[in-house]
């Protein structure tokens, strides 16, 4: 399965450019940044990841850039690099930038931002992606603070003008794959399932402990066949922690009874897979089976509901009652009401897949041939120390909702999931 050459190209990169340009249909200038380097601690920084809305239109992962498009002209603007990083971190491949990305013209700092300074204090409008908050509440996280920086420097040359938001014709076009695209999530898809199998033999031998050996096991999988790595951070949660959504310590000891769910997909040229399933380390119990079960199927009137020209929010709404009534008849509520639902079921059944694990997608729009989403429900009981999820992608063809994870088995015995 060892397979790093990239079908992402120049045509592909420059092919966006014109798309977004043609959406926006007008004469002022595009102005996109990418990601900066983040500390991780002391002089040290986390691994680099480049802004998905930057790398989408031009396919370079070097942190601190800028693209250009003014009108006919499309230009980077390269940061300088000093001697301490030339002599760590290595010099720019120019020529490697511009064949990968199809722009040719490429400016240190002083010289790009001279050029973009004459530009921008003439121009009414540009259009760009506004800056996110510095803190984001409900994630509890900070953001990239490279946007910020970059919108400031605009505003300094000229505060008059007006920024374009450039944020939902990117999403439009994110959320329908290319050949490109597909191929390159099929690919994750596959490699993640035959991370999985190869690990779970072992976890069948009963040779394993703790969480993070299972996590081990997947991860070396992954990277040995060519993968970057994980498309976010793994879940490998057992016990009572199941029915912790974004459990991520995947430390604990795995109980001789325990269910463990794990939550994984590999990152392969930039593109994520997403997987979940629920496996028994023990005897699975008559209740267990029954949610498990009820999870499944719901998951298939998901995909049986999911084709082009539906609404997301008609079809989220339809899958949230068909969970009511699998709720009801498992005696976890009484009366099928959004609140009594969201009580076991608090998360969307769906979302886009694709460069983040959480891809662009209008959620108030219609569902729309070519697009790639995951159908993930679930039901967490912490009473009961259970949580179930199965997740899959699907891609939406003419004709429906084609699973595209395939190769792991909807059974809570791990010894029938290869």
């Amino acid at each position: 399965m060892k397979n790093t050459h990239s079908s992402f190209n120049a045509t592909f990169f420059s092919g966006n450019r014109r798309k977004l340009c043609s959406l926006i249909n007008g004469t002022a200038p595009i102005i996109i940044s990418g990601n900066g380097l983040m500390q991780r601690s002391a002089d040290d920084v986390y691994r680099f990841r480049q802004d998905s809305n930057f790398w989408y239109l031009t396919g370079i992962d070097i942190p601190g850039l800028v693209l250009v498009i003014d009108k006919d002209l499309e230009y980077l603007i390269i940061p300088d690099l000093n001697t301490n990083q030339k002599t760590f971190d290595g010099e720019y491949n120019m020529d490697k930038i511009k064949e990968r990305s199809g722009i040719s013209e490429i400016y240190t700092e002083k010289g790009g931002w001279k050029k973009l300074r004459t530009c921008v204090k003439k121009a009414e409008y540009f259009a760009s992606l506004p800056p996110p908050k510095p803190y984001i509440d409900c994630y509890g996280m900070f953001t990239n603070p490279a946007r910020y920086m970059v919108n400031k420097k605009l505003r300094g040359i000229n505060p008059d003008s007006t920024m374009i938001d450039v944020g939902m014709e990117l999403a439009s076009m994110r959320s329908i794959k290319q050949p490109q695209e597909i191929a390159a999530i099929k690919t994750a898809i596959r490699i993640t399932e035959n991370a999985v199998r190869q690990s779970l033999k072992y976890f069948n031998k009963r040779t394993l402990s703790y969480e993070y050996e299972l996590e081990a096991l997947i991860s070396k999988e992954i990277r040995f066949v060519g993968a970057s790595g994980y498309g976010y951070d793994p879940i490998i949660a057992s016990g009572p922690r199941t029915s912790t959504l974004h459990y991520q310590d995947n430390n604990h000891a795995v109980g001789s009874n325990d269910l463990i769910l794990f939550d994984v997909g590999a990152s392969y040229q930039s593109y994520t897979a997403d997987i979940t399933r629920v496996v028994s380390y023990g005897d699975i119990t008559t209740r267990q089976q029954r949610i498990w079960d009820s999870v499944v199927d719901v998951q298939n009137y998901a995909m049986s509901i999911l084709k082009p020209a539906v609404s997301f929010r008609a079809y989220e709404n339809d899958v949230m009652l068909y969970m009511g009534q699998k709720l009801a008849a498992l005696g976890l509520i009484k009366k099928i009401t959004s609140e009594n639902i969201r009580q076991y079921f608090p998360h969307a059944v769906s979302h886009s897949l694709g460069l983040d694990v959480h891809d662009l997608y209008d959620d108030t729009d219609f569902v729309k041939e070519g697009m790639v989403l995951q159908i993930e429900p679930g039901i967490y009981i912490p009473d009961e120390q259970i949580g179930m999820r199965i997740e899959d992608a699907y891609l939406i063809t003419k004709d429906g909702a084609k699973k595209m994870s395939n190769n792991l088995c909807s059974e809570l015995n791990a010894r029938k999931l290869f």
